[in-house]
């Protein structure tokens, strides 16, 4: 679907960040305004029960609130810039701490692998910054 054919005035606008702000206003005026702007998934479904109302979300997202609601979801012909998720690590841990964060690390790892709603890491992703 273009991102053309929705309208404004009809959106319930979810927070993203600012890489997805920027995105946004590429393709909807700064100086247009949503119906309504939410700053989470679960208060994003109490405000699409209208049929013209509409909203950009996360996969995981609308997994969540399509299994409770007659709502449907299409894919944008322009999407949205991945939402990225850093894990954090001390740098000088105790061997006890390594031992929990390998651990943290393995389960977290495989929570991701068996769960379609978080894509897996990607090559760039995965490179350090300069």
């Amino acid at each position: 679907m273009p991102c053309k054919e929705l309208k404004p005035e009809n959106e319930i606008f979810l927070r993203w960040g600012p890489d997805y702000q920027q995105w946004h206003d590429r393709h909807w005026s700064p100086e247009s305004y949503a119906a309504i702007t939410v700053n989470t998934g679960s208060t994003l479904q109490r405000f699409l029960n209208e049929p013209e109302r509409w909203a950009v979300a996360p996969m995981s997202i609308i997994h969540q609130i399509s299994h409770n609601s007659d709502l449907t979801h299409y894919r944008l012909q322009t999407p949205p810039p991945p939402r990225i998720c850093y894990e954090i690590r001390n740098r000088y841990p105790t061997m006890g701490q390594q031992q929990a964060i390998d651990v943290f690390h393995q389960e977290l790892e495989e929570y991701i692998a068996q769960n379609p709603d978080i894509c897996s890491f990607e090559d760039w992703m995965l490179r350090p910054e300069k």
